[in-house]
């Protein structure tokens, strides 16, 4: 009998205490506050700089997000091109292949050499770069030789330099859409005969 009363008194006391929440709010909610009262308020500094703080924190993550997005888009757009162009001259130079040969020096300004296009692709200038016996780098010059698909041309190169040469490197060059390709990975060495 004690817990049926205790039980009862229990839902009783929520049952009045919910009513009494609900007549409450119900008269707050129905008295519109004045605007009297709303003035204090929205003449609040602490107000104001919070909504200021706010906007200026909305308005900079959005500038750093736009300004991360171009940049990378930016980005990417260059690396691809770059990856494109790389893999555009990897396909070309794999195509293109010379042979030095009978390479001699008539005198100390003059070298002859025959110089052989062996595989595809015209080769439409050559790089010729001279070493001394000690490996030291004596000059470079760009040949403006063409060459066709498995020909042959005798070139004769003026070193304009009295340090006897004794290595000779020749770096095939095509011209794709106007632009010059050098083929690093094509090149030939050979020893300078006197």
């Amino acid at each position: 009998m004690a817990e049926k009363s205790v039980k009862t008194s229990i839902k009783k006391d929520f049952k009045n205490s919910v009513k009494n929440s609900f007549q409450t709010g119900f008269k707050k909610a129905s008295s519109a506050p004045s605007s009297a009262s709303l003035r204090p308020a929205l003449r609040s500094k602490k107000a104001v700089s919070t909504w200021i703080s706010w906007v200026l924190l909305v308005t900079f993550v959005i500038f750093i997000g736009t300004t991360i997005f171009y940049w990378m888009k930016d980005y990417s757009t260059t690396a691809m091109a770059d990856l494109a162009n790389r893999v555009k001259t990897t396909e070309d130079c794999d195509l293109v292949s010379i042979q030095v040969s009978d390479v001699t020096s008539k005198n100390a300004q003059t070298l002859n050499m025959k110089v052989t296009n062996r595989y595809n692709l015209r080769i439409d200038q050559i790089v010729i770069s001279l070493y001394d016996s000690k490996n030291r780098f004596i000059l470079s010059n760009l040949s403006n030789t063409t060459l066709r698909p498995n020909s042959t041309k005798e070139i004769e190169f003026e070193q304009n330099s009295s340090i006897a040469t004794a290595r000779l490197e020749a770096i095939p060059v095509i011209i794709d859409a106007g632009k010059q390709i050098y083929c690093m990975e094509r090149k030939v060495e050979i020893n300078v005969t006197s």
